[in-house]
C-alpha cells in the first residue's frame, strides 16, 4: 500500500480518480485517460477490485462507441479485452448504415473506459511493431492481416491466462470469488443490454502462417495495463 496510507483512504483515491475519469465529470479526454490509467495502476499495486470501489462509480449499463474500421483482428481485441472487465463488444453488419465501422461496448462506465483504453493501446501497438518489422525487413511478400491475426492470438493467450490466473486466485476465498461473480455478472447485463447481435468472433483468415507465428511472439509479449501506453515490445527480440 502508499506508505503510511489505510486501504480505505487508498480505495478514497481511486474513487476520486474514477470520477475525474469520467465524461460526465471532465470534458478534457487527455486527463480523463491518465486518471484511469493512474487509478487502475493504484488497484493492480493493491490488489483492490472494482467491485471494492462501489457500483456508484462503476456507473450504469451503457455502450461506448469506437471507430476502428471494420478489420475482424481489431474487433476481437476489443471483444478479448472486453472479457476482461464484464463488457460486451458487437457492431453494425449493414454495410450502408453510417455507424459501420464503429464497434459498441456495452458495460458499466469505468469498465467500459477501461475496455477503451486497453484496446486503443494494444491495436496501436501491434500496428507500430508492424511498421518497424515492415521497415526492417528485407522480404517483399510480408503479410500485415497475417501478422495482424498471429499478434492477435497472442493477446489472447495472455487474457486466457489472466483469466486463468483470475479463477485459481477465487479459489483462495469468498471475497475473490465475489469479485469473479460480480464481473461474469457484469458481462451477462452487458450482452442483454445490447441492440445489434453480432459478436466479435476471432478471424481465421491467414495467408502466411510465418507472420502469423512471428505476429503471435509479439503478441504475447504486449503488457495489458493501460499506463504502459508507452511500452510497446522490441520486435528485435522476437
Amino acid at each position: 500500500m502508499i506508505e503510511g496510507m489505510p486501504k480505505d483512504k487508498i480505495v478514497s483515491t481511486i474513487r476520486a480518480l474514477l470520477a475525474r475519469a469520467s465524461k460526465e465529470h471532465n470534458s478534457n479526454e487527455h486527463e480523463r485517460n491518465a486518471a484511469l490509467r493512474h487509478a487502475h495502476r493504484l488497484m493492480e499495486e493493491h490488489a483492490i477490485s472494482m467491485l471494492e470501489v462501489s457500483q456508484e462509480e462503476l456507473g450504469s449499463i451503457d455502450r461506448e462507441q469506437m471507430n476502428i474500421g471494420i478489420s475482424d483482428w481489431k474487433r476481437s481485441v476489443v471483444g478479448i479485452i472486453a472479457s476482461l472487465y464484464g463488457c460486451a463488444v458487437c457492431w453494425p453488419t449493414n454495410e450502408k448504415s453510417k455507424h459501420f465501422g464503429d464497434v459498441y461496448i456495452y458495460g458499466r462506465d469505468n469498465n467500459r473506459a477501461t475496455v477503451q483504453v486497453i484496446s486503443e493501446f494494444v491495436i496501436d501497438s501491434i500496428e507500430r511493431e508492424w511498421d518497424a518489422y515492415k521497415e526492417r525487413s528485407t522480404r517483399t511478400d510480408l503479410d500485415k492481416n497475417s501478422f495482424c491475426i498471429g499478434a492477435l492470438y497472442g493477446v489472447r493467450d495472455t487474457v486466457i491466462s489472466l483469466r486463468k490466473a483470475r479463477a485459481e486466485f477465487a479459489y483462495e476465498g469468498s471475497t475473490a470469488l465475489a469479485v469473479i461473480d460480480q464481473y461474469e455478472k457484469w458481462q451477462l447485463e452487458a450482452k442483454e443490454a445490447m441492440n445489434v447481435n453480432q459478436f466479435a468472433q476471432a478471424p481465421s483468415e491467414v495467408k502466411d502462417l510465418r507472420e502469423a507465428l512471428f505476429g503471435r511472439s509479439v503478441g504475447k509479449k504486449l503488457r495489458l495495463e493501460p499506463h504502459l501506453e508507452n511500452s510497446t515490445v522490441s520486435t528485435e527480440e522476437a
